[in-house]
């Protein structure tokens, strides 16, 4: 039985009306039905849907493009048709890939399914008003979801837990037929949904990693990068482990770009300028009290193509410090933390001098101006302050790590990221190197002047 089955039971049994006794008289001894008009439209409402959901992902996930165009409704846009096509594409064993291309993204869960609708939204009245005309007896902006995680026996996969996101449809009903009309576009917001699939061209390769088969996503344009990935995901993955131990999966999903909006979509990252960035973690849900993270990937920038082999492993080893210490790392953890530690992983290593890795840090040290700890406003993408603040945090990391132990620098993250209040903040100063806030900035800011040579 279909998961929206299960949705759309529910909405019968609490639309019923249940008969109770009063004023003293005995109850019936037989229920009787009191299924309102209401409840009746509802339910074939919802089965209609339903019906229609699983037509359609029979035709991303097994059918061609003749599949998909009589699930469409005659106003459906040519944007909304591509990015449906697109998907198929991807996704689809029933359309040929191009010889040489690489292997298709498999999924051991995929399923569009109806979920709860917390207040229900109306079509637009101009889209409504031209559905009438064609004929339409009903319209929908029905409160869809989409479950998908990547693996599966045989296929390249991560095995990782159940994926949900919201992706409400437009829908509109001719007699006991559904159509699909639209996405959130079409009520004039940016489309939901967006995944691996939403751009074309989509192919996966396996790294095998400490964990398990690591799988780099790319796109035509980011193949070399892809592969230069995958070659260094094995020795990525054993440096972040030998930093913070084997409590993380040991193995990621890590995707290379080739254009701006591809990074944008995929990162969540909106309008952000990303031409200083090479690369982000991004996930869809995270509780770190239950412990649960869903969705987690690594994000290159198409930037990350012009990368030297070194700095390319000094990206990964960054990003994947962040993927192994996310159930650790509350959602307000200050930046200097989580980017200077995870910029220490990444740099362990891979040079012979303080400047080499903080050259402007250096600079405006030996010119006088003394160091200040960053704040969250200075790691801004398009800031000019952003290299400076990620060298700051890379060389208080520096310095905790040379000057008490990475030991006391995984400990020091670990007390900082988990605090719930102040209190406890404060505490993990002391109870990771042994002195307060207040003193290990005063040496962080001498410790820095000797190695700027200021």
């Amino acid at each position: 039985m279909r998961a929206r089955r299960l949705c759309a039971v529910a909405v019968v049994l609490l639309g019923a009306s249940v008969p109770v006794a009063c004023g003293g008289q005995s109850a019936p001894t037989a229920t009787s039905s009191a299924v309102t008009t209401a409840d009746v439209f509802e339910q074939q409402r919802t089965d209609g849907v339903d019906a229609l959901l699983g037509k359609l992902d029979k035709a991303l996930l097994k059918g061609g493009p003749r599949d998909l165009t009589p699930l469409l409704d005659a106003s459906a846009s040519p944007e909304f048709r591509r990015r449906l096509q697109v998907m198929q594409a991807n996704l689809s064993s029933g359309v040929p890939a191009a010889p040489g291309t690489g292997k298709r993204l498999r999924y051991r869960a995929f399923e569009h399914f109806l979920g709860a609708a917390e207040a229900e939204e109306l079509v637009p009245d101009a889209v409504a008003a031209r559905l009438a005309e064609q004929g339409s007896s009903d319209n929908w902006v029905s409160p869809v979801r989409l479950r998908f995680a990547l693996g599966g026996a045989g296929v390249p996969g991560l095995d990782e837990p159940d994926v949900e996101i919201e992706v409400p449809l437009v829908v509109a009903r001719y007699d006991d037929d559904w159509k699909l009309v639209g996405d959130l576009t079409l009520l004039r917001r940016p489309a939901g949904g967006i995944g691996l699939w939403s751009f074309p061209g989509v192919r996966v390769v396996e790294a095998g990693t400490a964990g398990g088969s690591s799988v780099v996503a790319s796109y035509p344009g980011s193949e070399d990068t892809a592969g230069r990935v995958a070659a260094q995901l094995p020795a990525a993955v054993r440096a972040v482990t030998d930093f913070w131990g084997p409590r993380w999966p040991q193995k990621a999903l890590v995707v290379a770009t080739a254009a701006t909006p591809q990074f944008a979509g995929l990162a969540a990252s909106g309008g952000a300028d990303v031409s200083a960035a090479a690369a982000a973690t991004a996930y869809t849900t995270l509780d770190v009290p239950n412990h649960t993270v869903t969705g987690q990937r690594v994000v290159l920038t198409p930037a990350a193509h012009d990368l030297s082999d070194p700095l390319l492993g000094v990206v990964l080893r960054h990003e994947l410090s962040h993927v192994a210490v996310r159930l650790a790392t509350r959602v307000d953890t200050p930046l200097w933390l989580a980017e200077g530690v995870c910029e220490y992983v990444g740099r362990k290593g891979t040079y012979t001098g303080f400047a080499d890795v903080a050259p402007d840090l250096a600079a405006a040290t030996r010119t006088g101006t003394v160091p200040a700890w960053p704040t969250d406003d200075d790691f801004t993408v398009d800031s000019q302050r952003a290299a400076l603040a990620y060298q700051s945090a890379w060389s208080i990391a520096a310095f905790v790590a040379e000057r008490f132990s990475e030991q006391a620098l995984r400990k020091l993250y670990l007390g900082i990221a988990g605090a719930v209040d102040d209190a406890a903040v404060n505490a993990a100063y002391p109870a990771a190197v042994g002195i307060p806030r207040k003193e290990l900035e005063r040496q962080w800011r001498a410790w820095v002047q000797k190695q700027s040579g200021g």
